[in-house]
Parts: C-alpha cells; sequence; structure tokens
C-alpha cells in the first residue's frame, strides 16, 4: 500500500523513513552482535566444540536465515501485512537473544531456532514498507533505500565491536545482552508512539556513541568508535527532526483483507493467531535441523527445488516483460548465492583465523634480563567475582601462546595463570 505524495517530508523524504531507518539499525545491531560471538562462543564456550562441528552448526543458521525470508513475506503479503510481520519477528528474536544468555545447550539451540523465525518475518517485510512509502514511479525511491541501507551498515559496523567486544571482555552473556537490548529497541521503535520514539531514538545514539568511547584498549580502536559515535548520533538528530513532523503512516504495512485474519481456524483460534502460535513452535523444528545439520541440508534441498519449481509455474502464466525480468533475476539470484556463501565466512573462517594468526595486542613492556627470575600471573576469566583475581591484567594471546581453541584457554577456567620468567 503507497501512502501519498502529501505526506509530511524531510530531504524529500517521508520522514517514516526514518523511524524504519532505526527499527532496522538496531535489529542489525542485534544480529551481527551475535553473530560476531557465535562461533567463538561455541568454540570457546561451554559447548567446547571443534571448527567442524561449530562451522557446521553456523552454517545451517545462516543458511536457514536466509530461507525463512520466503515464507515470511509471503504469509505478509497475502495475509498478515508487513507491519504484523514485522512486531512478530521482532519479538522471536529478542526472545532468541534473550535465551542466548543461558548456558544451556537446549537454551542455545532454541534461541537459533526463535532467531531463524524471527529474521524470516521480520527482515524482508520491514524493507517492503520502505518501497511502500514511495509512490509508484518515484524518483526518490533508490535513494531512500539508500538512506535505509546506511542504518544496515551502521548497525552492522556497531555490533562487532560493541557485543563482540563486551561479550569477550566482560563475559559472553553481557555481549548476548546488549544484542537483546538491541532487538527490543527496534521493535519498540517500531511499536511506540511518534513522541515516545523520538526519545528513544535519539538517547539510545547517544548513550550507545558515548559508550563506545570506553569499549576500547587501544587509540585506533578509539578512532574507529569515534567515527561510529558520531555518525550515530547525528543519524539520531536528523531522525528525531524527521518525526517531529510526523512518524509511520498508520496505513503502512497494514494487512491485505483484516476481515481474513479474524477467520476461525478449527473454529477455535483466528487465522492471524494462529499464524503467530505456528511461527513460534517452528522455532522448535528449526533448532532440530541447526543441532543436526545434515537435516538443515535436507530441508534447504526441499524449498529449494519447490522455490524454484513455483518461479518457473508463475513464469508460464506471466507477460513477456515480466517472464524476462525474472530471467534476469534467476541470474542475479545465482551469483548472489556465491557472494553470501564467501560473506558468511566472516562470522566463522575469518573470524577464527584473525583470533589466531593476527597479532592484536600492543605490548606495554618488554620483558629484560632483569626479568629473569620473576613471576608473571594473569587473569583467564573476563569477568570474575573474585576481588583479588579481578586486579590482575586479563591474559592475552601474546601471553597465552595457544590458539584460542586449546583447552587452557578457554575463558571458563577460573584461576591465575603463572609463568616463570
Amino acid at each position: 500500500m503507497n501512502t501519498t505524495t502529501e505526506s509530511p517530508r524531510l530531504f524529500g523524504h517521508p520522514t517514516g523513513l526514518f523511524t524504519l531507518f532505526f527499527a532496522e539499525m538496531w535489529e542489525r545491531f542485534s544480529y551481527y552482535g551475535m553473530r560476531a560471538l557465535l562461533t567463538f562462543y561455541m568454540i570457546k564456550g561451554f559447548l567446547g566444540y571443534n571448527d567442524k562441528k561449530a562451522y557446521a552448526v553456523y552454517g545451517a543458521y545462516t543458511a536457514l536465515v536466509y530461507m525463512t525470508p520466503y515464507f515470511g513475506g509471503m504469509l505478509a503479503d497475502r495475509i498478515l501485512g508487513a507491519r504484523r510481520a514485522v512486531i512478530l519477528g521482532g519479538l522471536l528474536m529478542a526472545a532468541g537473544h534473550l535465551l542466548m544468555t543461558i548456558e544451556n545447550s537446549v537454551a542455545f539451540f532454541g534461541a537459533l531456532g526463535l532467531l531463524i523465525a524471527g529474521n524470516g518475518f521480520f527482515k524482508p517485510n520491514i524493507s517492503t514498507m520502505v518501497g511502500s512509502m514511495y509512490p509508484q514511479g518515484s524518483e526518490k525511491k533508490d535513494a531512500g533505500f539508500t538512506i535505509f541501507y546506511m542504518g544496515i551498515n551502521l548497525g552492522a559496523a556497531m555490533s562487532p565491536i560493541v557485543c563482540g567486544y563486551v561479550g569477550e571482555t566482560y563475559g559472553w552473556h553481557y555481549g548476548f545482552g546488549l544484542a537483546t537490548i538491541g532487538m527490543l529497541i527496534g521493535v519498540a521503535i517500531f511499536i511506540l508512539p511518534t513522541l515516545v520514539t523520538r526519545l528513544l531514538i535519539i538517547s539510545a545514539a547517544i548513550a550507545t556513541g558515548v559508550a563506545m568511547l570506553w569499549l576500547q584498549d587501544t587509540m585506533l580502536q578509539l578512532a574507529v568508535r569515534i567515527f561510529l559515535g558520531i555518525a550515530l548520533i547525528v543519524a539520531g538528530g536528523i531522525s528525531f527532526q524527521a518525526l517531529g513532523k510526523a512518524g509511520l503512516p498508520p496505513e503502512l504495512g497494514g494487512a491485505p483483507d483484516p476481515e481474513l485474519l479474524k477467520k476461525k481456524v478449527g473454529g477455535i483460534l483466528s487465522l492471524e493467531w494462529t499464524i503467530y502460535i505456528a511461527a513460534t513452535v517452528s522455532a522448535v523444528l528449526f533448532a532440530a535441523f541447526v543441532m543436526k545439520s545434515e537435516l538443515a541440508g535436507y530441508a534447504l534441498y526441499a524449498t529449494g527445488i519447490i522455490a524454484l519449481a513455483y518461479i518457473i509455474k508463475e513464469m508460464t502464466v506471466a507477460t513477456k516483460i515480466e517472464r524476462e525480468r525474472i530471467q534476469v533475476i534467476l541470474v542475479l539470484i545465482f551469483f548472489s548465492m556465491l557472494f553470501w556463501a564467501f560473506f558468511e565466512q566472516s562470522g566463522s573462517s575469518l573470524n577464527n583465523f584473525t583470533d589466531r594468526n593476527v597479532d592484536r595486542v600492543f605490548e606495554e613492556k618488554t620483558v629484560t634480563q632483569e626479568d629473569v627470575g620473576t613471576t608473571l600471573e594473569f587473569r583467564l576469566q573476563p569477568a570474575t567475582d573474585d576481588a583479588e583475581l579481578a586486579k590482575l591484567p586479563l591474559i592475552t594471546q601474546e601471553q597465552l601462546g595457544y590458539v584460542n581453541s586449546h583447552p587452557q584457554a578457554k575463558s571458563k577456567i577460573i584461576a591465575a595463570a603463572q609463568w616463570q620468567v
């Protein structure tokens, strides 16, 4: 449903775009913040997986994340409407991030299942809402999507250095907790009244931008965080100004047939609530697929064949122009698959390569001949309740001398490591 050209605008764009900008930014913050920790958590955390097992889980998880938007988009287009789908997806993802803070294998895979189901509803439909705000043929639409994508990039840039830093420095669960907060902010921005949304956007932007200045160990890290903090606060200020005119149009993303949502299924529940419950229950199925990654492979093959067959069927009844456009899309999809296969190495193999092979330690002192015979003590656990242990400097890979998948490098160990120099 397109809104009218008379809707309030800033820089020539509907003011609702800036609500969607921050809702998507915080969703991407939560998603990539969790992803930055996921492989490390499986290998260095309580699961103690080797690389092969961790990559299998990660691969099944990310593949299913890319599969579910196909179904979430169809349900939104035909029944729910984009607005309800985005709210449902955001709440499921927030529950998944929160469940990730529990150190239990069942909770861990359940969290991944919720994230997969939630992403299927959130990711495709918020982008649809961006396009729906512009009239057919609008010259501003491409620029609007560029602005929207800047929010994606900003959230994705902030999340690893905030959630990743906090998770590895202070404890995994603090990092996952920040991802939970980010997702809840994204949902809140989407559903709260405009005045509250304005205050939430500017306050969260300032708080996060300022906090990033303390979440660093070196001047290089500080420079990056200053740049991102300024970008975040400026974006927050622009959005605050834009939403002073108007927020999301109430009709944007509405259900195509509101009466259909009320239809009883089996004479018990409405179709709307049936979808909500089924989406939540589907997380159990996705959790099983991730736990047994070979099942995910079978599911992906099946859904891929079904989706391709459906597209080919639609091509047979489409007009010549529509058919040619679909053919172009299929070519782009093929090469897009290759791109995303390489892109997803950033959350798995590239993370481990950097962690194990790149020297990221800025030395404060060089051991000299005078230090021979002395004992150096370090703390292995990022977060500890032991006051004396907390006084010791946190060990780095520089002193440890082991790759981080080595048993002696696990941060669960609460002990002071000693070396005789």
